[in-house]
């Protein structure tokens, strides 16, 4: 595969998914795994992500991710109030990347235009990035770029895993 870069941030052999809002993650789920023939695992995560104003937010968020892929297809139920907020219903919400260097990576987008507007952090005061960041470009694009340390985790998920 070309290991073209894209303003030099990401590869395009680490596109892996496209997440879409949804307001009722059960009937997505059914509506997508009819209309594309996709088997999803669904989960319950707990986040913790600091606001492109600095607040920090703790949340249990429900996603489902598609077995079939890469690319994934990611559904995740809308909540109002954080990131992952639906006020004008379903739509595709960003497109995910892994990242061997997601705090390099992050730095690398805003330099290209990108405007980080929820990162993930951890239980701690550290203010290092963890596991993802949504940045969104001048042209309303989001990109996630999730740190390929989280790949186990999602091939647990996909094989039935918790």
């Amino acid at each position: 595969m070309n290991s073209e870069q894209i303003s030099g941030f990401v590869r395009s052999e680490d596109f892996y998914h496209t997440g879409v809002l949804v307001e009722d993650l059960d009937s997505a789920i059914e509506e997508f795994g009819s209309m594309f023939g996709y088997t999803f695992r669904d989960h319950v995560v707990e986040v913790s992500y600091r606001t492109e104003s600095g607040e920090r937010k703790d949340i249990e968020l429900r996603v489902a991710y598609s077995v079939q892929g890469p690319p994934h297809l990611e559904l995740i139920q809308a909540q109002a109030d954080t990131a992952w907020a639906a006020p004008d219903g379903p739509h595709i919400h960003h497109v995910g990347f892994w990242t061997d260097h997601l705090a390099e990576a992050i730095d690398q987008a805003a330099e290209s235009g990108l405007q980080p507007v929820a990162t993930g952090i951890g239980p701690g005061p550290e203010e290092e990035p963890v596991r993802f960041s949504y940045l969104i470009g001048p042209t309303g694009i989001r990109v996630e770029l999730v740190d390929s340390a989280s790949k186990p985790t999602l091939k647990d998920w996909l094989s039935g895993g918790s």
